[in-house]
């Protein structure tokens, strides 16, 4: 089997999954970390032109993109999700990027958003190893711009960053781990709802970003 590597994911072995959406047809959305996490096209996601390259969009009814159950997204001790959004719509929660927790209400982490109709609301969610869920919540106002969105745990602090300024903490008040369990990685479905919008250029890495690296990131873009 063969794996995309690129410079990024030579440069920083934190990065476990990294989705460009690059490809611009056909039903796989490959994992250019070099971590197999290659994602499932399903219910016909639409190839658009992107923040670089191309991206994909989604109808918030049937499109979402399901990636295997792997070891190493297997996060513990801290993770970062960012990723480029834009036009997003769906007024129910849904998410740029999770791993479920369980069969029930709960995830592992996730990156989770929705259109309030006159705000933009991102969440950041973790659970932990005694099955607490918690997250962080901020907002934003919407528009039909790309815009670059973070969110990262260390083990205390759950951050949301929007446009590479931190817009939300919260502080746990002491170190915990992560639950690991082992679901696949979905993006675009949350439960059964669906984002409607264009995502771009998904990155997770192991741990959590400096507030300077998701400026660069937003700033610069893709290495």
């Amino acid at each position: 089997e063969s794996k995309v590597v690129t410079g990024e994911s030579l440069r920083d072995p934190s990065l476990v999954g990294y989705w460009k959406f690059d490809e611009g047809t056909g039903t796989t959305a490959a994992d250019s970390s070099g971590n197999g996490n290659d994602g499932i096209i399903n219910g016909g996601a639409v190839w658009v032109r992107g923040k670089f390259g191309n991206a994909l969009k989604f109808d918030g009814s049937t499109n979402y993109v399901n990636c295997s159950r792997t070891s190493n997204l297997d996060l513990t001790d801290a993770v970062t999700i960012e990723a480029w959004i834009q036009n997003i719509t769906n007024y129910g929660w849904s998410q740029v990027a999770g791993r479920w927790h369980t069969d029930s209400w709960k995830e592992d982490y996730a990156l989770t958003l929705r259109n309030s109709g006159s705000s933009w609301l991102f969440q950041f969610v973790i659970t932990n190893t005694s099955g607490n869920l918690s997250y962080v919540l901020a907002s934003a106002s919407p528009d039909f711009n790309w815009h670059h969105l973070a969110g990262t745990f260390d083990g205390r602090y759950i951050k949301i960053y929007f446009d590479g300024q931190l817009i939300g903490t919260t502080d746990l008040g002491f170190n915990q781990k992560m639950a690991t369990s082992g679901k696949e990685l979905l993006m675009g479905n949350l439960w059964t709802q669906k984002l409607n919008g264009t995502i771009d250029e998904v990155r997770i890495y192991n741990r959590a970003l400096s507030a300077d690296e998701i400026w660069n990131h937003y700033v610069h873009g893709p290495i």
